[in-house]
């Protein structure tokens, strides 16, 4: 458990990247028209692309945590490294 642990602390530790990423969202929201986010962003990003990408996550970390009790994915990926 506490390998996760790190790696959850460095996940959520504040970077550099994270935090001008997070100033850019901010001013995005304050300064966009209602029309943007509603329309856009909402109707747009979040209701037509989240759920596809969240369909495919899922999908991926089912059939990778599925595989992995069958195949020794470290050793296929290894010897298969042309494919990736």
């Amino acid at each position: 458990m506490k390998e996760g642990s790190g790696k959850l602390k460095n996940i959520l530790k504040p970077t550099k990247k994270k935090v001008v990423v997070i100033v850019i969202v901010l001013i995005v929201l304050i300064f966009a028209s209602d029309h943007f986010i509603e329309e856009h962003l909402w109707n747009h990003i979040v209701r037509k692309h989240l759920p596809t990408i969240f369909a495919w996550t899922f999908g991926v970390l089912l059939a990778v945590g599925l595989l992995s009790s069958y195949i020794d994915l470290e050793a296929w990926i290894k010897g298969n490294t042309g494919i990736m």
